[in-house]
């Protein structure tokens, strides 16, 4: 079974297996198991990413009502912590629109070049690998984690409602 790694957009096998799944018009010829994993894999993930950037966005909002001035005024780590929040929610909503493209790519185009069309846009959402150890990292080390418990998680819904 394919494994989705949410901190790479595109792999060899999603990508070899789109082109599989685009190239067989739904319905004409029975679909391989690994297709139609790789399809739920696609829904699945722009689910919990989703998931993901609302919460992000509740918790950014949470800052806001906190401190409406938008940390201008607040204290040293009142300060970092809403910087982080705002970025967290930015990764958040980035990888988002990225994996919402990549389901669309795999589980809602109508025709192979609708695929690729969606699938380019998907990577140009992507966030881009940040170095470690600055605020980019550990954004994106805190949206791994989010991502990898919420996958893990048999009682979200996302991984029983694809």
């Amino acid at each position: 079974m394919l494994k989705w790694n949410p901190t790479r957009m595109l792999t060899p096998t999603l990508l070899a297996l789109l082109a599989v799944a685009t190239a067989c018009e739904r319905g004409s010829r029975v679909e391989p198991a690994e297709v139609t994993a790789a399809r739920q894999e696609a829904a699945r993930t722009a689910c919990i990413s989703a998931a993901i950037a609302r919460r992000a966005q509740e918790n950014l909002d949470a800052f806001d009502v906190l401190d409406p001035a938008g940390g201008e005024d607040a204290i040293g780590p009142m300060r970092a912590a809403a910087a982080f929040a705002r970025a967290f929610a930015q990764h958040a909503q980035l990888r988002a629109t990225a994996f919402a493209y990549t389901d669309s790519a795999a589980n809602h185009a109508r025709s192979g070049a609708d695929s690729v069309r969606h699938m380019e846009t998907a990577v140009s959402f992507a966030p881009r690998s940040p170095e470690r150890e600055t605020v980019e990292g550990n954004v994106a080390a805190a949206y791994a984690r989010d991502h990898a418990a919420l996958r893990a998680d048999e009682d979200h819904r996302c991984n029983w409602d694809i």
